[in-house]
């Protein structure tokens, strides 16, 4: 086998390693959003406060795979709803709270919240 043909096996060798480990670093990172219900609230916000109510009076804490988090005074916990809430189309300017992450959409305001809350916790 001649010096090339050895040369374009080895690059095609590593090419198919690096694309299979990118895809798996890709699939793993998307599934580790997969179920888990992303919270983002403020500490003083009362439309927050009634997610968080709904939340423990119907035990769903407990339920379902809930993270809560605090964006008002968590300056990463902001950039994280401010990521997400850009893979929604949903423009900074436009942010506010409550507002849940879940299976890739986001729902802004304590109606929705607690709409999908109660889908997703099987509450009437």
């Amino acid at each position: 086998m001649s010096k090339a043909v050895k040369v374009f096996v080895g690059f095609v060798i590593i090419s198919l390693i690096l694309i299979l480990s990118l895809y798996a670093i890709y699939k793993n990172k998307q599934s580790s959003d997969t179920g888990k219900i992303l919270f983002f609230y403020g500490i003083t916000c009362p439309h927050c406060k009634n997610v968080e109510v709904f939340i423990e009076q119907n035990n769903l804490d407990v339920k379902l795979k809930i993270e809560s988090l605090e964006v008002y005074n968590n300056r990463a916990n902001l950039n994280k709803m401010i990521s997400y809430a850009s893979k929604c189309g949903i423009n900074e300017n436009n942010l506010g709270v409550p507002m849940i992450y879940y299976d890739g959409k986001c729902y802004v305001g304590d109606k929705d919240c607690i709409d999908l809350l109660k889908v997703l916790g099987d509450v009437e």
